[in-house]
Order: C-alpha cells, then sequence, then structure tokens
C-alpha cells in the first residue's frame, strides 16, 4: 500500500485480505517468508507488519520475482504468491 509511503515516508501495510479458510496471520507469516529476500519497499512493509506482529519469517526456498507485479515462492508446500489482485488473478490464484 503506497498510502503509508506517500503519509509517512516509509511503506505501511494497508489491508490483508486472505483467501476464505485462512487468517490473516497465517497469511502475514507466508508473505513474509517470501519477502525475505526482497528490499523493494512494500515489501519491507510487509516483514515490518510481521515483526511488529512478533512474528520472524524464516528464509524461502525458490523465490521468483516477476517485476513490477509481485513474487512466488515454490517449496515442499507448494506455491506462495504475494502480489497485487490483478497480479494474482492473472496467475490463476483465487482471489476474494
Amino acid at each position: 500500500d503506497k498510502t503509508g509511503t506517500q503519509r509517512l515516508g516509509k511503506p505501511a501495510v494497508g489491508e490483508i485480505i486472505p483467501a476464505p479458510g485462512h487468517g490473516e496471520a497465517e497469511r502475514l507469516q507466508l508473505a513474509s517468508a517470501v519477502e525475505t529476500s526482497s528490499n523493494r519497499p512494500r515489501d519491507l512493509g510487509i516483514l515490518a507488519r510481521a515483526r511488529a506482529a512478533g512474528m520472524w519469517p524464516g528464509g524461502a526456498a525458490a523465490v521468483t520475482t516477476v517485476p513490477g507485479r509481485g513474487l512466488r515462492r515454490v517449496d515442499a508446500d507448494g506455491e506462495i504468491w504475494v502480489g497485487s489482485h490483478a497480479f494474482l488473478a492473472q496467475s490463476g490464484v483465487p482471489v476474494p
């Protein structure tokens, strides 16, 4: 959310919208695990939100950056996609 960047001078998470059947904390933990290898301002906001919630994200397995769109992590447990609503929908990820 660029609102935090514009108002506070640093990135901030405005809202987490988890898929049905998943909790906000669970999604934040997974998203922050993907973001640990990134230095994009938006990703730093996600990491800050996770740390403020007392979470310490572990390192991600294989993370692919899709420039200007988002990130994709693949490991033995499956895939995690982090990005905009449009990016997720175009990637075939069901979005609420």
